[in-house]
């Protein structure tokens, strides 16, 4: 005599299921490619910081920075460039989300902190927008990796520099895209941010970089209907997040 199977049970079954594609798999994924590809940092005992100007330049001045906001100032003042020198005028990332580690941390441990989150979270970052978009588990696997090892890209976060361009640019195409579906304002919104985010961490030349891969991707998007909506929206989100870098200035005057 056949007996039907529990649905509840089968239910369950499908749950943790997805749970574990949806969630736990990406996870493991790109905490694996971060352990291969920065193998030196976990079984060799070495620091992720670049020789050249992540040593010499990137690293010193993120933990000045980080020194002078814990005393309660703003960081005005780069001793360590050309026998001193403004911070703003040497296009120091004052904002950049990375130095809280430095508050908490030595600065060789603060910096690689930072490289591999960074890497981390660009991985996963491609793999929900690539999930998003319908590609199948496979497909998104091989997006994130031809994404943070083609050349440009790589060469950016390896030169631990301007690693937040890589990190925001598929976070940022993700919360897009999930508004242009849903059209619930808290996406906008949350686009709107991580755009402020990205204009107050990063350096001018390389948030060109980020913004030319948002408006190219806002150009294959644009809609057939209310073609005048989708533009003042998404122009007013780039145009006024990139007017919030002239706050920086502020203090100099």
């Amino acid at each position: 005599m056949m007996v039907a199977p529990n649905n509840t049970e089968t239910m369950q079954k499908k749950t943790v299921r997805g749970f574990l594609s949806s969630r736990l798999l990406p996870i493991l994924l790109c905490l694996a490619v971060v352990m291969i590809i920065y193998y030196p940092v976990f079984f060799q005992g070495y620091w992720a910081v670049n020789r050249s100007d992540a040593l010499h330049g990137h690293l010193p001045i993120n933990n000045i920075i980080s020194c002078v906001f814990s005393q309660g100032y703003f960081p005005l003042w780069n001793p360590g460039v050309n026998l001193g020198q403004p911070l703003i005028d040497g296009f120091a990332l004052i904002f950049h989300p990375a130095l809280v580690f430095f508050l908490f941390f030595s600065p060789w441990l603060a910096n690689s902190l930072a490289i591999l989150l960074g890497l981390f979270l660009a991985l996963l970052g491609v793999w929900y927008f690539l999930r998003q978009q319908g590609f199948k588990i496979s497909s998104a696997c091989a997006g994130m990796l031809v994404f943070v090892l083609s050349g440009p890209v790589f060469s950016l976060h390896s030169y631990h520099l301007d690693l937040m361009a890589v990190v925001l640019l598929p976070w940022l195409l993700l919360v897009f895209h999930r508004y242009d579906r849903t059209k619930c304002l808290r996406w906008l919104w949350t686009a709107a941010i991580l755009c402020v985010v990205a204009v107050q961490s990063i350096e001018p030349d390389t948030l060109f970089y980020l913004y030319l891969g948002l408006i190219i991707d806002r150009l294959v998007c644009f809609p057939v209907s209310k073609p005048k909506v989708y533009t003042v929206t998404w122009l007013g989100i780039f145009i006024f997040s990139g007017l919030t870098g002239l706050l920086t200035y502020i203090p100099l005057q």
